[in-house]
């Protein structure tokens, strides 16, 4: 029995060697659940190789330490560490998806020399977990006053009202503050609103944190700073005049006095240079020494830097105008000089003196509208100086040359005229051996003061004459391109509403290349076209034009008509009813306009107007309640004017005058007859003589 033990006791022994020998190893890090969502609790398993040990536990979190505190293994030598023992930075990554590195160190707590460490990539709540959709709405360069609005979407697009939902961090200062959602999904504030004193600027982390969804988080999301309010003025008219005061008062974005700031100087002309300080009002002072743009600049470094610039006058400017341009003045010009003001308003009574290039003056004031008149005498360099008490002196030169004139022709050349230069002198007679340049090329006058050139291609040409003593002569000349109007079908004997007219254009000869074309219509209206060709379908009879155009080139145009679709009409009578038809292109025509009036109406009276439209098959009916001839008009869009006349009640009178005369006829015939038989009846006389008395 004794011995079995001390076998025992030695097994013992050599096992706690071995095990005190191999030392404390971390097997394994890993997290469980392996699908926890944002936000949930998990545990982080520690697998060692030393059961029922107690060790010193560190984890960290991308390097930030999350737990520290003394563990005891299990009986299997794992650690289990449920996320609700981490320390409050954990906070900062359970909503965090994707890998987390995570470092491990472990410690014998008996002995501290006794120790491992392991670093992992563990992945957490899945790359495929819910996104959050958030929206920062901040200006460049923000004050602290400046509005700021952040809008939060879940994955389907829904608002999220929550509390304590957006989390917005000071990086530099390393102060948080939450906001609430409203039903809208949006949070409105101003960082002064937020923050305090120097928490109020820096660098911002938008953070949100939301059931189910990874965290959304912007790194310097936006910046603010304090910004200056400067109010630069002069007194007592506020005008920055040389060797005037001029006051500067600096206040923050919230209307308080900055009375003191880093940096604060003006630069100005000819190296002007002054450092600036603020009193305790805010305010600081300098006198600009000479004309022109001063800068005054702030900086410090919790406000964004200020620079204005301010533009300094010592006396209003005067100003001299030519009535021609320089190097176009010639001897014997009357040349006109106007002097303004710098709001280019004309000054009177200002002395002008005019040196002409032998140095003798001429001086002069200038009359109620600013002006003096001078003539130019003889070639060289003229000076102008005016002045005029309470204005800056104003001062001009010009030559003055020998006057020459060019004539170009054709002034409108094709490619391959021949174009004559002229030159000739203020009396216009020809002036030789002037060299020409055309398009850099030399060339000199003949005794005629001609030159020519060939127009060789398309392109533009500049004729210079640079020729000493004379005036300056800069011209172009540029040959118009040629334009083809094509239109089909032919269009010589007109064509028909509703036909179909394509447009083609040419330009040089090519097709595909865009003009402009204008169709004029018969009502006067137009369609403008930029391309390079153009069908369309006229609607109205009449005359068109068709015009094509583009720059550098001659137009063209094309008129031609189109035709009225020929129609006629026909009419009968019954009783007082007239009945009209008209008919075209073979069947009848709708829409007519049928009008019919008296032929010859009663003189004074206003005719009478009897009309109808003609329906579908061309047919219409006009009820006439006066006998007469009328004259039956029709009227249609597109379609020549049809007439024809009837006689309306007529027809019966006849018949009644012809059964008058009839009756009269028969009424005499009966008496005659009747007359006749009477005679007959009546017995003879008898004949008495003087024989039977």
């Amino acid at each position: 029995m004794k011995a079995k033990i001390l076998i025992l006791g030695i097994f013992c022994m050599i096992f706690l060697s071995t095990v005190q020998g191999a030392g404390v190893e971390i097997e394994d890090v890993y997290v469980e659940p392996s699908n926890a969502k944002p936000g949930e609790d998990i545990t982080l398993v520690i697998e060692t190789n030393v059961p029922n040990a107690r060790l010193d536990v560190e984890i960290y979190d991308e390097g930030v330490k999350i737990y520290d505190d003394d563990v005891e293994t299990e009986s299997n030598g794992d650690i289990s560490i449920p996320s609700g023992d981490f320390e409050d930075e954990w906070e900062d990554f359970m909503y965090v998806c994707g890998d987390h590195e995570i470092e491990v160190k472990i410690a014998n707590h008996s002995d501290e020399d006794d120790d491992d460490e392991t670093t992992e990539d563990i992945e957490l709540f899945g790359d495929d977990s819910k996104k959050l959709k958030v929206t920062v709405n901040a200006a460049d360069k923000l004050n602290t006053t400046a509005e700021i609005k952040i809008a939060v979407e879940d994955d389907d697009g829904d608002e999220i009202e929550e509390d304590d939902l957006v989390i917005i961090r000071n990086v530099d200062q390393e102060e948080d503050i939450t906001l609430d959602t409203d039903r809208y999904g949006e949070v409105e504030f101003t960082i002064d609103d937020k923050f305090s004193g120097d928490d109020e600027v820096g660098k911002f982390d938008v953070i949100v944190r939301y059931e189910d969804h990874c965290e959304y988080k912007k790194s310097d999301a936006f910046e603010v700073m304090h910004s200056f309010g400067v109010e630069i003025t002069s007194l007592p008219d506020n005008k920055f005049e040389v060797g005037k005061e001029i006051a500067i008062n600096v206040k923050n974005e919230k209307g308080s006095r900055v009375t003191s700031a880093d940096n604060m100087w003006v630069d100005g002309p000819g190296g002007y240079h002054k450092l600036l300080s603020l009193n305790s009002f805010g305010t600081t002072q300098f006198t600009p020494t000479s004309d022109g743009r001063y800068i005054v600049q702030i900086t410090d470094d919790d406000f964004w830097s200020y620079d204005e610039s301010i533009d300094i006058e010592s006396l209003p400017p005067l100003k001299i105008e030519l009535s021609k341009a320089k190097g176009e003045i010639t001897v014997g010009d009357d040349l006109e000089i106007t002097i303004l003001d710098d709001s280019d308003d004309e000054v009177k009574d200002v002395e002008v003196t005019i040196k002409d290039p032998k140095g003798d003056p001429t001086k002069r004031d200038t009359d109620s509208d600013g002006k003096v008149s001078y003539t130019v005498e003889e070639i060289g360099i003229y000076t102008i100086d005016a002045k005029k008490e309470g204005y800056g002196d104003a001062d001009e030169t010009f030559e003055a040359y020998k006057k020459l004139s060019v004539s170009i022709s054709p002034e409108h050349p094709d490619v391959g005229d021949t174009i004559i230069v002229k030159v000739t002198d203020e009396d216009g007679f020809p002036v030789a051996g002037i060299t020409v340049l055309v398009n850099a090329q030399e060339d000199t006058t003949d005794s005629g003061g001609e030159i020519s050139f060939v127009i060789d291609s398309k392109k533009k040409y500049i004729i210079e004459i640079n020729e000493a003593g004379y005036s300056k002569i800069n011209r172009m000349v540029e040959p118009e391109g040629v334009l083809t109007l094509r239109i089909s079908p032919d269009v010589s004997d007109g064509v028909e509403v509703g036909d179909n007219i394509s447009i083609e254009a040419l330009v040089d000869g090519k097709t595909g290349v865009s003009v402009e074309i204008t169709i004029t219509k018969p009502d006067g209206g137009k369609d403008y076209i930029t391309d390079s060709g153009h069908t369309f379908t006229p609607r109205s009879a009449g005359d068109y034009k068709i015009e094509v155009s583009k720059t550098g080139y001659k137009g063209t145009s094309r008129s031609f008509s189109v035709n009225l679709i020929p129609a006629e009409i026909n009419a009968s009578v019954k009783d007082n009813t007239v009945s009209v038809k008209v008919t075209g292109q073979g069947s009848g025509v709708e829409g007519f306009n049928v009008s019919a009036v008296l032929t010859t109406p009663t003189r004074g009276a206003e005719p009478e107007v009897y009309s109808s439209v003609t329906d579908s098959e061309g047919i219409a009916t006009l009820t006439i309640d006066k006998n007469g001839n009328y004259t039956i008009t029709g009227i249609k869009k597109n379609y020549n004017e049809v007439k024809t006349t009837v006689s309306v009640g007529k027809y019966d009178l006849l018949v009644l005058f012809i059964a008058g005369i009839i009756i009269l006829i028969l009424a005499i015939a009966y008496f005659l007859n009747e007359r006749r038989s009477q005679i007959k009846e009546k017995p003879p006389k008898e004949k008495i003589g003087l024989g039977g008395l």
